[in-house]
């Protein structure tokens, strides 16, 4: 599970980063490096190991069009997680009180109803076994 601890500290580190997009240069397998958007290189050369093999080069390529990558992606990918997060405990706050009805009605007899309620044009309708089925997929979420 991804914390909120860590998705502070990604996205520190990619605010105080040099601003992107990066650009992986790599069309020479001696100067293969990143630069932003400035034109400046953000990182020295980046080396698979000592001496040029065609191994060593496919793999130091896909490192700096990784890291290049990287420097959109991470920002993204934090604000994804946080709105996913949001998204979740909306959807718990929603179903709470639902939830909370199942969770009574079936309180006085110690077994699970089979309720239903209201059904719509298209057919739908909230069950006891539904809401019950929400409540344990809800739980699985951090």
């Amino acid at each position: 599970m991804i914390t909120a601890e860590q998705l502070k500290e990604w996205r520190a580190l990619a605010d105080a980063a040099t601003p992107g997009p990066w650009e992986a240069y790599t069309k020479r397998p001696e100067d293969l490096c990143v630069f932003g958007a400035d034109g400046d290189s953000v990182c020295g050369k980046i080396y698979s190991n000592l001496g040029i093999d065609a191994n060593r080069i496919i793999t130091a390529k896909d490192n700096a069009d990784f890291i290049a990558t990287a420097r959109e992606a991470v920002p993204r990918l934090e604000q994804e997680v946080r709105r996913l997060r949001a998204q979740l405990a909306a959807i718990r706050a929603t179903a709470a009180p639902i939830i909370e009805f199942e969770r009574m009605s079936s309180a006085g007899t110690g077994q699970p109803q089979n309720w239903q309620i209201g059904l719509t044009d298209s057919g739908a309708k909230l069950t006891a076994s539904g809401i019950r089925a929400l409540a344990d997929a809800l739980k699985e979420f951090p």
